[in-house]
């Protein structure tokens, strides 16, 4: 009999959140390999409704809840850090989103899921250390991209891509001021901004947009379908992480999957073999000068598109399905004594 899985996040209105997309995604994938795959979340996450929603996923008895945490809708809530002691279902799981990212207080009160849940994931290695060694099994699954790969092959036009979600501190300012720097040195390229918007950075994109030159287009929602076809049109990816790029990073991976050269930040994060698949600049000078090199020399930037769609067949959603399914079934298979030797 199929496993039967329960992923839970933060609301199922919200429109614009990353950590519900992947949700939606695995949850699809699961379903691919033979798996039972819902996308669960109560009405909010008082004390009230969390009890009620308990008590639905005591009556539909789940093999397995599966918390994606931090997703918009949640992150205010201590609900989701006891999900594990409710006895819900037979195994609780968590992924820790972006761990280090997280603030002071939400870094605080994640370290509940040492007690409450069963195991929890990390989408890095680098999270993990982080997190540090705990009660309960934790393990290392990669995110994919939530963006398939465009398959047809298209010619590239001078094109320079932003994707992400519109919000502070992704590095949208850099990429706007490389395209104020490219406009005052009269370079042939174009700039786009892909991407959502959260309601509660509304004002912020207003704001930056005001503020950019008025060459920059905005395409805002686009079908993630739409968006691989714009980046296997493009000529490279600007991609300023404040922290440096991480396998972490779903924007990045978009990229790498549909060959767009991807000019970014290092940090300490960033592997060695990710490093060999990117181009480095510390500020939009450095990017313009990789954009000029791209655009003086297809045949370089092809070559480096090819190393990037290898890299990105590594973190491919089958596997990323199977190896959920690996550790669902090694949470079932424990008793607690067992658990608790896996844990470390």
């Amino acid at each position: 009999m199929s496993l039967s899985i329960g992923l839970i996040v933060g609301d199922q209105h919200t429109l614009h959140c990353g950590v519900k997309d992947y949700a939606i995604r695995l949850g699809k994938e699961l379903e691919r390999i033979g798996l039972n795959a819902e996308i669960l979340a109560p009405s909010d996450w008082g004390i009230k409704s969390f009890w009620r929603f308990r008590e639905e996923l005591q009556r539909r008895q789940f093999d397995i809840l599966h918390a994606q945490y931090p997703s918009i809708g949640n992150r205010k809530s201590l609900c989701p850090h006891f999900l594990g002691w409710m006895r819900a279902a037979k195994r609780v799981v968590v992924t820790l989103h972006e761990y280090s990212a997280l603030p002071g207080a939400q870094r605080a009160s994640v370290q509940l899921f040492r007690w409450t849940a069963d195991q929890v994931l990390f989408t890095t290695e680098t999270e993990l250390s982080r997190y540090g060694r705990s009660g309960v099994a934790q393990r290392v699954i990669h995110i994919g991209s939530n963006v398939p790969a465009f398959t047809t092959d298209k010619p590239r036009t001078p094109t320079i891509i932003y994707f992400g979600q519109i919000r502070p501190e992704k590095g949208l300012e850099e990429f706007l001021a490389l395209a104020h720097r490219s406009q005052q040195l009269a370079r042939p390229f174009k700039f786009q901004v892909i991407g959502s918007v959260p309601e509660r950075r509304a004002s912020y994109y207003q704001a930056i947009k005001a503020n950019a030159i008025p060459e920059v287009e905005w395409l805002i929602d686009l079908p993630f379908e739409q968006i691989a076809e714009l980046m296997a049109g493009s000529l490279a990816a600007y991609l300023p992480f404040p922290d440096g790029a991480s396998n972490r990073r779903g924007s990045l991976l978009a990229a790498l999957t549909n060959g767009l050269p991807v000019i970014t930040t290092i940090g300490n994060a960033t592997s060695r073999e990710l490093i060999n698949v990117v181009l480095s600049a510390s500020n939009p000078d450095e990017a313009l000068k990789h954009i000029d090199r791209l655009h003086a020399l297809p045949e370089e930037a092809q070559a480096l598109g090819n190393a990037e769609k290898l890299y990105a067949a590594k973190f491919s959603w089958t596997e990323i399905a199977l190896q959920h399914e690996q550790a669902y079934n090694e949470m079932l298979s424990l008793t607690p004594q067992a658990r608790q030797v896996a844990a470390g």
